[in-house]
C-alpha cells in the first residue's frame, strides 16, 4: 500500500486484534510498509491469513479468541516464536450486535412493539462490552507484561460515539466511552514503565460491520447516511487512509515520544456538531396551514439548508413537526418561540430534535434536560447566561440580536463568559450575516429573513456566504 509518510519501525514487533477487519488489516498493512513485523490476531483466522499473505514476510496470521485468555497466551507463544516479543500492540477487536440496537432513535408514547430500549437483550449488552472492553483488558494483560521491563505502545480503537453517543446503539457507545476511559487509566498507570498509551476514535468509516444500516440492500443511502454526512462539516464518510496518518504518528516514538493518555477523534468533526446544519443556520418557519410544511421544507432542502426551527406560533405547529420529521428524516427540525413546558412536550412528542425559546424558562430547561433535547433558551444578560449555565446549557438564542446590541453586545458577554456561544436572531439579514458567522462564539445564525421571497435563491446565496 501507498502510505502518506514512511517512519521507521524496523524494531518494532505489533500484535494487532482484530486484524481481519476493515481498518485493523489496512494498519498491518502501513505498519508492515515501514518495516514493523506484523502479528495479525482475528477469531476469523481465513480473513486474517489472507491479509498476511498479501502483505508478505513480514506478516503473520494467527487464529485467537481474545476473549479467552489461555488462547492470547497460546497466540502470544506463537508470535514469539516466530517474529520474537511483542512491544506494540494494537487493540482493535471491536464491534456491535443487533441485540443491543434499538429500532428507533428515541421512545415515544405509540411505539409499543418495537424494539425499544426494554426490548433489547442483556446477552447483547454483554457481548458488546465483551467483544470491546474485555477483550482490550485481557489482551493488555497478557502483551503488556513483557513491555513493563523494555518499554513498549498500546494504540486502542475508540471511537467518535465516546465523545457523542450515538441514537439507537446505548451498549457500543458505552462500550467505546470505557475504551477511551481505559486508555487513559492505562497511561498513568504504565508511564514509569517507559509505556505509551493512546487511543484512535474513528468518525464515521463504511466498514462490514456497519454498512446495512448505512446503505439500503440497492446500494442507496439510507436516512441515518443523510442525517450523518449533514451533521458532519466535511460532508463525508472517512477513508480508511486517513487514519494512517495519525497511526503512524503514535507508532513513531521520536515523533509522538511524549504523547500518552490520548484520544485523537479523526472523524471530520463530527462530535463538534449538535445537531443543526453546519451551515450555521437556523431557519425560522412559520407554518400556518400544516398542508404547507413539505412543499416549504423542500424549498430549504433545494437552497441547500438541513435544519428548520418550526415556531409554535401557529396551531398547526405540533402537527407540522410531525410532518416535516415523517417526510424528511435526515433533516434536523426544531420547534421554536416554545415559552412553556406543554409546548415542549407537544414539540418533543412530534419528533422536534431541537428546542429554542425567545427567553429562559426553567420548566423548558427541566423537560429538556430530562428528556435528552438540545434546548436554546433566549439569553441577552449576565443574569441569564449564568442562569443557563447553571443548567449545563451553553448554546443560547440572544433574541433580538438588532434590539440588545448585536455582535458588540455578544463580544461583550463573550469575555466574561467564554464557554458560551450564541445564535443571534432578530436583525440579521444577507448584509450582516458573513459578519456574525466570522465571529467564533456564533455557533449559528437564526431568522426568517431566508423565508421572504424567493426560499431557494436566498438559500443558495446563504451557503455561498457560509462557505466563504
Amino acid at each position: 500500500m501507498s502510505v502518506p509518510f514512511k517512519v521507521d519501525l524496523s524494531d518494532k514487533i505489533v500484535a494487532i486484534t482484530g486484524a481481519g477487519g476493515v481498518i485493523c488489516s489496512e494498519f498491518a498493512r502501513a505498519l508492515a510498509e515501514c518495516g514493523a513485523k506484523v502479528a495479525l490476531l482475528d477469531i476469523n483466522y481465513d480473513a486474517a491469513k489472507k491479509v498476511a499473505d498479501e502483505i508478505g514476510e513480514n506478516a503473520y496470521a494467527v487464529k485467537c479468541n481474545c476473549l479467552d485468555k489461555a488462547d492470547i497466551f497460546r497466540a502470544k507463544n506463537e508470535i514469539e516464536y516466530k517474529f520474537g516479543k511483542v512491544n506494540f500492540l494494537i487493540n482493535g477487536a471491536g464491534g456491535n450486535n443487533p441485540k443491543a440496537t434499538t429500532d428507533n432513535e428515541t421512545m415515544t408514547p405509540d411505539l409499543e412493539g418495537a424494539k425499544d430500549f426494554f426490548a433489547l437483550d442483556e446477552s447483547g449488552l454483554k457481548f458488546v462490552f465483551d467483544l470491546n472492553i474485555t477483550s482490550a483488558f485481557l489482551v493488555s494483560q497478557v502483551f503488556v507484561k513483557d513491555m513493563v521491563k523494555t518499554g513498549g505502545n498500546v494504540i486502542n480503537i475508540s471511537s467518535m460515539n465516546a465523545f457523542r453517543p450515538l441514537t439507537k446503539i446505548p451498549a457500543y457507545s458505552a462500550a467505546k466511552a470505557g475504551i477511551s476511559n481505559f486508555t487513559e487509566w492505562l497511561a498513568v498507570h504504565f508511564a514509569p514503565c517507559k509505556i505509551r498509551c493512546n487511543a484512535i476514535a474513528p468518525g464515521f468509516f463504511v466498514t462490514n460491520q456497519n454498512r446495512t444500516l448505512l446503505f439500503n440492500a440497492d446500494g442507496t443511502p439510507t436516512a441515518r447516511t443523510g442525517k450523518i454526512l449533514n451533521a458532519t462539516p466535511m460532508k463525508k464518510f472517512g477513508e480508511i487512509s486517513d487514519l494512517i496518518g495519525c497511526l503512524l504518528w503514535l507508532a513513531d516514538d521520536k515523533a509522538s515520544g511524549f504523547v500518552t493518555g490520548t484520544v485523537i477523534p479523526v472523524d471530520g468533526g463530527f462530535r463538534h456538531t449538535a445537531g443543526c446544519d453546519m451551515k450555521q443556520v437556523i431557519p425560522v418557519v412559520v407554518i400556518n396551514d400544516a398542508n404547507d410544511t413539505v412543499a416549504t421544507l423542500s424549498k430549504l432542502r433545494e437552497g441547500g439548508i438541513n435544519c428548520a426551527e418550526i415556531t409554535f406560533r401557529t396551531a398547526c405547529a405540533k402537527e407540522a413537526i410531525a410532518i416535516g420529521v415523517k417526510e424528511f428524516a435526515d433533516m434536523n427540525i426544531g420547534a421554536g418561540t416554545v415559552i412553556n413546558e406543554e409546548q415542549a412536550k407537544s414539540a418533543v412528542e412530534a419528533g422536534a430534535k431541537f428546542i429554542v425559546s425567545p427567553g429562559f424558562s426553567d420548566e423548558v430547561a427541566r423537560y429538556c434536560i430530562a428528556n435528552g433535547v438540545p434546548y436554546y433558551p433566549g439569553c441577552v444578560t449576565p443574569t441569564e447566561i449564568m442562569r443557563a449555565l447553571s443548567y449545563g446549557l451553553n448554546i443560547v438564542k440572544f433574541f433580538p440580536a438588532g434590539v440588545y446590541g448585536g455582535l458588540k453586545a455578544m463580544k461583550a458577554l463573550a469575555a466574561p463568559f467564554p464557554q458560551i456561544k450564541f445564535i443571534p436572531t432578530g436583525g440579521v439579514d444577507l448584509a450582516n450575516l458573513k459578519e456574525y458567522l466570522d465571529f467564533d462564539k456564533v455557533y449559528a445564525v437564526g431568522g426568517s429573513f431566508m423565508m421572504k421571497g424567493d426560499i431557494v435563491n436566498n438559500c443558495k446565496e446563504i451557503v455561498k456566504i457560509c462557505e466563504l
